[in-house]
């Protein structure tokens, strides 16, 4: 009888025959990482919302930078497994170790730039729209402000100051956890709605009430509420004047 399968086949192991074989596994097990990446996908981005931007909200992030992450990690940890199996030097896997460090922190890196680019539109550009919200009773009024009122909000926006104590901040996160649905609904409000800008959109949301001025965030992993103090610089004077000047039921006013 002949012997049939040859070198492919000794020894019951799967070998590459060539670069292309290599190649075709490569992008395979590439795009299988880009799949299982998906269910921790929220995990990283919730991860780097807690350390992004102090003036960017959830639903302006920039969102692909969580699932790459979770990829490349997963992608490192099979080409180990595979050099493992190769019986490759100690110096390979330690250079690809070096580059599951590093490109993972480029990522972040560039999330962070990129964020950064998002929101510098607040002192670069003029709103396309600002509206303030306050609560009259059990009802939520909503009022479009005029461009003289948007520049003024605007103004008072760039100039606010991210409080870095960290006693006032606990303090604030303690009425904030114990008030949370009225610091969410009851607080009065100003966004800020300025257009597309460098591929994202970016709304400013400013909320003021008990004295505090602040801007909810999103959601961290354990979805713990994330929340950037602002020291008030004139804020909530101004938006207790606004609503005085408010029309009593939320009539729209025209420019």
């Amino acid at each position: 009888m002949k012997k049939t399968g040859g070198k492919a086949t000794e020894g019951k192991k799967i070998r590459m025959q060539g670069r292309k074989d290599w190649v075709i596994f490569w992008v395979f097990a590439a795009l299988v990482c880009y799949c299982l990446a998906h269910p921790i996908e929220y995990q990283v981005n919730a991860w780097l919302r807690e350390r992004g931007n102090p003036w960017l909200k959830e639903i302006n992030e920039p969102q692909p930078y969580g699932r790459m992450i979770a990829a490349v990690l997963l992608f490192i940890l099979v080409a180990e497994v595979v050099l493992f199996l190769c019986r490759k030097s100690l110096k390979a896997k330690l250079a690809l170790l070096a580059a599951g460090v590093l490109m993972p922190l480029s990522l972040m890196g560039i999330y962070q730039a990129n964020c950064q680019l998002v929101t510098s539109v607040l002192w670069r550009e003029a709103p396309r729209m600002a509206v303030i919200t306050y609560r009259e009773g059990e009802e939520r009024i909503s009022v479009p402000l005029s461009s003289e009122e948007c520049q003024e909000i605007q103004e008072l926006a760039r100039n606010m100051i991210v409080v870095s104590d960290k006693a006032e901040k606990e303090k604030f996160m303690e009425w904030f956890t114990t008030e949370t649905s009225d610091a969410y609904l009851g607080a009065d409000q100003v966004s800020l709605y300025f257009p597309e800008k460098y591929g994202h959109s970016y709304s400013l949301d400013i909320r003021c009430k008990d004295g505090y001025v602040y801007l909810w965030r999103g959601h961290g992993r354990t979805q713990a509420d994330l929340v950037t103090l602002f020291q008030d610089n004139g804020v909530a004077r101004w938006m207790e004047e606004m609503r005085q000047q408010a029309h009593p039921q939320g009539v729209t006013r025209q420019d």
